[in-house]
């Protein structure tokens, strides 16, 4: 009588389709993104970034003695360390940056600096810790610390110049210079901590996984699971946001939610009234082509993967609680009608980091 071979077969088959499924769900597993915890942390390798604008009318008619901080150990001497910014893309990305006539022509350049020693670095961070509602976070703390220790910061200083500009020992990019005493500014003096902070256009902060990272990943599936700490942070301040604020409507309510911060005359009927528009996308920017976007901080192995850039504008104009549902932030109405007359911004980032 014949062996029947073909059962013994079947279940070896059945029992390896299961071994690899239950490898697979075990392996997405990996990628998953728990919202109701804190999944994330600062990441220590690329720091904390506050870019800084210097505001020459500042200084003007007064000889000024400047605190000049050192730029860390993978800056270049004399040359920036970011240089493929078109000034035309991060305008249109809403960064609060002067312009040129024609900024297609002209690059945002980028040198990293140390936390000037003179400031105090608990000054600057309530800028954006406050401002952002960030201290409504679950794991604020970690934040307030981190910002606290000057070692954890890092000063990009921007520079706009035309895109062909080349930088030498004989044309350097210009130093990072903070007047070590107060100012004047038309007839106000100033502090050095006033004066530093009014210049900062935004701040970066950079996210991580908290948990270990899964061994034998490919490089894409590496820049994937570095993103689940950034999509964590994105989630638990969207929650915040939707809290804390009013959601209305924008030109772009298809890409980006809206959120109304007002005061508190505003119940007074067509009062001129200060309030604030946060624009946070519906959706993380993750990078399939992260190896286009090297870090300073080691451009052969650290990679961009995934960013979150939250806008705040702050506009006035007469608003009362019967026209705040009618609002479209953005709509030539809305521009008719309200003044910006202020700015900020932050982005969050995550970096995916390659093995060598």
């Amino acid at each position: 009588m014949k062996k029947n071979y073909f059962l013994p077969l079947l279940i070896i088959s059945i029992a390896c389709m299961v071994i690899a499924w239950q490898a697979a769900t075990s392996r997405e597993k990996c990628f998953a993104v728990n919202t109701g915890i804190d999944n994330w942390e600062i990441d220590d390798a690329v720091k904390f970034h506050y870019a800084y604008m210097p505001q020459a009318q500042f200084f003007k008619g007064d000889r000024v003695k400047y605190d000049r901080p050192d730029s860390p150990s993978f800056s270049k001497s004399c040359k920036p360390d970011i240089t493929n910014i078109q000034l035309k893309n991060i305008l249109d990305l809403g960064f609060p940056l002067p312009t040129k006539k024609n900024p297609q022509d002209y690059k945002f350049f980028m040198k990293f600096f140390k936390y000037p020693s003179s400031l105090d670095p608990k000054l600057t961070a309530e800028r954006v810790i406050s401002p952002f509602l960030l201290y409504k976070m679950r794991s604020v703390r970690k934040i307030y610390v981190y910002l606290l220790n000057r070692e954890n910061l890092y000063v990009k200083k921007g520079y706009i110049a035309p895109k062909d500009e080349k930088f030498s020992i004989k044309n350097p990019f210009p130093p990072l210079k903070i007047p070590v005493a107060r100012v004047r500014k038309g007839k106000t003096m100033i502090s050095p901590q006033a004066v530093f902070d009014a210049s900062i256009p935004f701040s970066s902060i950079y996210i991580t996984p908290r948990d270990r990272m899964p061994d034998n990943l490919s490089d894409g599936e590496m820049a994937r699971w570095s993103v689940k700490g950034l999509t964590g942070f994105y989630e638990e301040l969207l929650a915040v946001y939707k809290k804390s604020f009013i959601e209305v409507e924008g030109k772009e309510s298809d890409k980006y939610y809206y959120f109304m911060e007002i005061s508190h005359n505003v119940r007074r009927l067509n009062s001129p009234s200060q309030f604030v528009i946060i624009k946070y996308p519906k959706k993380l920017s993750v990078f399939s082509n992260f190896r286009n976007l090297p870090m300073p901080q080691d451009p052969d192995r650290i990679f961009l993967s995934g960013l979150l850039i939250v806008n705040r504008t702050i506009y006035t104009g007469k608003l009362n609680g019967e026209n705040i549902g009618n609002i479209v932030v953005g709509s030539d109405e809305f521009k008719k009608n309200y003044k910006e007359v202020g700015k900020d911004l932050l982005e969050v980032g995550s970096v995916v980091k390659l093995n060598k």
